[in-house]
């Protein structure tokens, strides 16, 4: 019975996604029949928020049919049009946060490390440190860490996504307001990270092999100098 009831799920949520996307690209086929032969107009449309949206939406339908690789291709166009379009915006490191969710789930960690380290820092630069969603980046960035056997940095960054976290709920009080169940679920995931990197650390007696990671993460989180216009 529950079995089918978690099957019926999904196939509502994958049923919904459907409909969200055909609107989308329906719009978008709409805007396409002005002038397709315009190569002005169909760069502009590579970035237009309803194909990012129809990008995002087949994205998500992908992933709830397990085609990871299909996922990650939607995710990487999503992410892409997003930057173009928006640059450094709190949607584009949604963008990129939903590209490094579905690269990891296809394996591939360093990629997945430089999707969501590339969404964080463009959470701290446009979010700042005292944000939701900019720590629930450092819990992802915290938990490929530590599947890539790097706990010294699954460490640092899940405590990272608590102090993040400590500050929204700070905030909250001192409104009132209710903590987010978002924001307890980070950090629930963030104190779970800190006590497993915490214990592989401390039992690190056998040799083992850490992956190697040619990403720079603290390179990429320096906030970038002013262009000058």
């Amino acid at each position: 019975m529950v079995i089918r009831l978690r099957g019926t799920f999904v196939i509502v949520i994958v049923i919904l996604e459907l409909i969200k996307y055909y609107v989308c690209m329906v719009h978008y086929v709409v805007l396409c029949s002005y002038n397709l032969s315009d190569g002005i107009v169909r760069d502009k449309l590579q970035g237009h928020p309803l194909t990012i949206d129809g990008l995002s939406c087949r994205r998500a339908i992908w992933d709830r049919l397990s085609l990871f690789e299909r996922a990650t291709a939607a995710a990487r166009g999503a992410a892409d049009a997003a930057v173009r379009r928006y640059g450094d915006h709190p949607r584009s490191a949604t963008a990129l946060a939903h590209l490094g969710d579905a690269t990891v789930k296809r394996g591939c960690l360093n990629e997945a490390i430089e999707a969501v380290t590339a969404a964080l820092a463009m959470r701290v630069r446009v979010l700042g440190q005292r944000d939701a969603a900019t720590g629930a980046s450092y819990r992802t960035l915290a938990y490929l860490m530590l599947r890539s056997g790097q706990y010294d940095q699954a460490e640092r960054f899940g405590r990272a996504a608590l102090d993040a976290c400590d500050a929204v709920a700070d905030d909250d009080d001192e409104r009132g307001a209710r903590i987010n169940d978002d924001v307890v679920s980070v950090m629930t995931d963030a104190r779970d990270i800190v006590t497993q990197a915490r214990y592989r650390q401390q039992s690190r007696s056998s040799v083992y092999v850490q992956l190697e990671t040619r990403i720079d993460v603290d390179q990429c989180l320096v906030p970038r100098r002013g262009r000058k216009i």
